[in-house]
């Protein structure tokens, strides 16, 4: 209640035990669009599962950094500099891992724009919108944002636990990219160091942001998605809400 409309929470079930009483979810505000932040990066993922399970993608197939393609912010392929080459595979990773923005450019360069906006409403993420490269402050400034909200970056995790988009064994590997985020704050505080998440983060300036499947006993999705708070505020309060969650899960 402290902090008014700056936060959207979707909570749903994996398991049809968990939150029962509930209907199976619980939602504060899940439909109100956020800027997107990385979470953005979780439909590029799915969009490029998609494209691989057409046949017009192979996860081996190498892209080659240029000096052009060298942007700030997070991630590591920035820092090896121009001429590398990388798998898909490893973009892919590189993406979700360590949110990599260099990666995540290249794979949109790759897919197209177009692409991956029509996987959005395929997969009918009504609130979810890419405008824009990651770091593309020009864009920015006219106004092109990257747009989503709790329930469609809930929609495409639950989709990824099911095993429903692309492949079952596509799923599963991008699970795999999932468990390796680096960025171990927020919704992973607020459950025993024993409970795997599969998560996804994304911050700017005025957004802090996390995404994630909670491998707890009785599994569920969750979603959290702030705005205009401080950095710290906002990992406190999506560890709170995680705890809150999980609390109600297992009970």
């Amino acid at each position: 209640e402290p902090y008014g409309g700056s936060t959207s929470v979707y909570a749903v079930a994996l398991d049809p035990q968990t939150f029962a009483s509930l209907d199976g979810e619980v939602a504060v505000a899940p439909d109100a669009r956020h800027v997107a932040a990385s979470i953005i990066k979780l439909p590029i993922l799915a969009c490029a599962l998609e494209t691989v399970t057409a046949g017009e993608l192979s996860l081996d197939e190498q892209i080659t950094v240029t000096q052009q393609d060298i942007v700030g912010g997070s991630g590591n392929i920035q820092s090896r500099g121009a001429g590398v080459s990388y798998s898909i595979d490893e973009l892919l990773h590189a993406m979700i891992a360590q949110s990599d923005n260099v990666a995540a450019n290249l794979v949109i360069g790759r897919l197209g724009m177009d692409t991956v906006n029509e996987t959005c409403a395929a997969l009918g993420l009504t609130q979810t919108v890419l405008a824009r490269l990651m770091m593309d402050t020009e864009a920015q400034a006219q106004g092109r944002e990257n747009y989503t909200s709790a329930r469609d970056a809930a929609a495409v995790l639950q989709r990824l636990a099911a095993g429903t988009i692309a492949t079952p064994g596509l799923c599963e590997r991008a699970r795999g990219y999932l468990l390796a985020q680096e960025d171990a704050r927020g919704i992973v505080e607020g459950v025993p160091g024993g409970v795997l998440v599969a998560h996804k983060t994304g911050s700017l300036a005025n957004a802090q942001h996390d995404a994630a499947i909670v491998y707890a006993e009785r599994p569920y999705v969750l979603a959290i998605l702030t705005q205009d708070l401080e950095r710290e505020q906002a990992l406190t309060l999506e560890r709170d809400i995680s705890f809150a969650i999980y609390t109600r899960a297992e009970t």
